[in-house]
């Protein structure tokens, strides 16, 4: 009986052993090997290693890996794209951003141009596009994409179309083609604010300053009060062209605005105390100058 009950709980211990030894290794399995594969398996497709091959699922991989930081590892995925399909605009789009974000800023022009050349582009990625190349100096792609921009049926990006190509007219100091343009981006789309704003400034340069008023004060019953930073850049500009017309009370109640809004912009000080200098009001002048020499150490009057 002894000798029984003896094998019997031997057995028992036996088997609470194996079934702890199971679930052990259930565990490990669980907590261990499975995430881990899961991970290696994550890590090949964030590193681009498991290419999706449908074009939105190819997007969609190059983003998340760009929104994440892992810019060389989205690169080389693009790059990767381009080689199987370098017909497909929406991957030369991605990598020119891509090569911009990287400054490899040739390659990007490049790319956008053969993008825009693909005709696949929507007027958004061509607006985004023109944009972008206008600020790091891609002109010529740039003027091309405006050109086409300026066709399009939707005044928005028409009128876009017509901003840039202004912009980059006004940086090679073509001030009529800019004022053209200018003109005819508020013609397409009239609540282009920022277009108002941009003329008031090439009418100013052109010493067209009736012209700067209006514009720029048409502009500014538009903007929204929350734009605080465009509204001082208009008033300077408005207040400066006053102050050239002879009309410096104007002009001071314009400078002085802008100096509410942007106290820590030196030059606005030294405008506002250009304008009393004139009206024979020293005192005034030099308070000024003094400010703007505290505010900003660069200058030196």
């Amino acid at each position: 009986m002894n000798t029984v009950q003896g094998k019997s709980n031997k057995t028992g211990r036996l088997r609470t052993r194996v079934g702890c030894l199971l679930l052990a290794a259930v565990h490990i399995c669980i907590v261990y090997v499975a995430p881990a594969g899961l991970a290696r398996d994550r890590l090949k497709h964030g590193l681009g290693l498991c290419m999706p091959e449908k074009p939105d699922a190819v997007e969609r991989n190059v983003q998340r890996l760009a929104s994440i930081g892992l810019l060389p590892q989205a690169l080389s995925a693009i790059e990767t794209a381009v080689k199987k399909d370098r017909s497909n605009g929406q991957y030369l789009f991605l990598r020119a951003q891509l090569y911009e974000t990287n400054e490899r800023l040739d390659e990007a022009e490049a790319d956008y141009r053969a993008a825009w050349k693909t005709g696949q582009l929507d007027d958004r990625e061509l607006m985004h596009a023109a944009w972008e190349m206008n600020h790091f100096g891609g002109f010529k792609t740039c003027r091309d994409i405006c050109d086409q921009l300026t066709k399009s049926k939707r005044p928005h990006f028409a009128g876009g179309g017509y901003f840039v190509r202004a912009r980059l007219a006004g940086i090679d100091r073509d001030y009529p083609a800019a004022i053209r343009d200018y003109e005819q981006a508020i013609r397409v789309e009239p609540g282009h604010t920022q277009a108002y704003f941009e003329l008031g400034r090439i009418y100013f340069n052109s010493a067209r300053y009736q012209e700067a008023v209006d514009r720029i004060t048409s502009g500014l019953k538009q903007i929204t009060k929350t734009d605080q930073q465009t509204r001082s850049d208009a008033l300077r500009w408005r207040g400066e062209s006053y102050a050239k017309l002879g009309k410096n009370q104007e002009a001071i109640a314009d400078l002085s605005q802008a100096i509410e809004i942007s106290p820590l912009l030196g030059y606005l000080l030294v405008r506002r105390a250009e304008v009393y200098k004139k009206m024979g009001l020293k005192e005034k002048a030099e308070a000024d100058l003094k400010k703007a020499r505290q505010v900003d150490e660069s200058i030196g009057i």
